[in-house]
C-alpha cells in the first residue's frame, strides 16, 4: 500500500491524527512512555487522503501488539525486551530518530532530477511510522514507499524507512502466526520442508517473516523474504502455503529485489 501526492507535497496528518510531536532525543537511554494507554509504536496507511480509524499495528510498552486484520482486530503479545530492541533499532539503526518527513520529499525531487523518472504512484498510500517513547516522539510519513525504494535505489534515507517498516510489518506478522514460539516452530517447518521439497539449505529466521495471509478455510499463506545481500541464500522469497491436515507446501522464489529485516 503506497501512494505520493502531486507535487511531492506529501500531505502531514498530525492535525488530522490529534497528536503533537517532539523530537526524539537519539543520544538518550531509550526508555517506553509512561502512559500504558498509548502505543509506543504505531504503523499508519493513508489512502487517497483518508486517515484510517486505527493504525494497522499499534505495539503498547508491556509487550501487546494490536493488529488490523481485513474489518476487525487481532491481539497478540511479545516479549518486552523485543519491543524496546525494535524501537531503538528504528531510532537509531533506521535513523527515524532524525529522518523527517520533509528530508524524504527532499530526497526523492533530487531522485527524480537526477533519474528522469516520475514519483507519481496512482492509488497507493502514504505510510506513516510514529513512534513515542519518555525522550520524546517523532512521526515520518512516505508516499509510495515500496515502489519508490525500488525505483530510486540510490535513494538512502528511503531506503532506510523502507526498512523500518518491513520491521514493523515482521512484528505484525509474529503476531498474526500467534506470537513468538508460533513464528519459530512455522520458520523450523518451512526449512525442513525446504530441503524436503527443494534439496535447499535456507538460514531462515522469524526476522525473515514477512507476511500472513489466513483464509476462511483455516489454510494459511506466509511469505519469508531474504533480503539482498543476505550470505548465501540473498534475494529469495519462501512461500509456505498450509492447509488443516495437509504437509505444507513450500515454494522458493528467486527474486533479487525483495527487502526485509536484518
Amino acid at each position: 500500500m503506497d501512494a505520493v501526492m502531486p507535487g511531492l507535497r506529501i500531505l502531514l496528518v498530525p492535525l488530522i491524527m490529534g497528536a503533537l510531536w517532539s523530537p526524539v532525543r537519539a543520544e538518550a537511554p531509550m526508555k517506553q512512555s509512561n502512559d500504558a494507554r498509548q502505543p509506543v509504536l504505531e504503523l499508519w496507511y493513508i489512502e487517497d487522503g483518508r486517515v484510517a480509524s486505527a493504525p494497522e499495528v499499534a505495539a503498547f510498552a508491556n509487550g501487546s501488539v494490536r493488529v488490523q486484520v481485513g474489518e476487525g482486530e487481532l491481539w497478540g503479545t511479545v516479549p518486552e525486551a523485543m519491543l524496546e530492541k525494535l524501537v531503538r533499532t528504528l531510532l537509531e539503526s533506521d535513523r527515524l530518530a532524525s529522518i523527517t518527513t520533509e528530508s524524504l520529499e527532499q530526497e526523492i525531487e533530487r531522485e527524480v532530477t537526477r533519474t528522469g523518472l516520475g514519483a507519481l504512484v496512482p492509488g497507493a498510500a502514504t505510510m506513516q511510522i510514529r513512534i513515542r517513547t519518555r525522550n520524546g516522539s517523532c512521526s515520518v510519513e512516505a508516499p509510495a514507499i515500496g515502489v519508490l525504494t525500488t525505483r530510486f535505489p540510490e535513494a538512502k534515507l528511503l531506503e532506510s524507512v523502507d526498512t523500518a517498516r518491513n520491521r514493523i510489518e515482521n512484528l505484525r506478522s509474529i503476531v498474526m502466526v500467534g506470537g513468538v514460539e508460533a513464528a519459530e516452530a512455522l520458520t523450523t517447518k518451512a526449512q525442513r520442508q525446504l530441503a524436503a521439497e527443494h534439496g535447499a539449505n535456507i538460514p531462515l529466521t522469524v526476522q525473515h517473516l514477512a507476511s500472513v495471509r489466513t483464509l476462511t478455510d483455516g489454510s494459511r499463506f506466509s511469505q519469508f523474504v531474504i533480503p539482498d545481500g543476505t550470505a548465501s541464500a540473498g534475494g529469495r522469497t519462501v512461500c509456505v502455503f498450509e492447509s488443516p491436515g495437509e504437509v505444507p507446501r513450500v515454494t522458493l522464489l528467486q527474486t533479487g529485489s525483495d527487502r526485509s529485516p536484518q
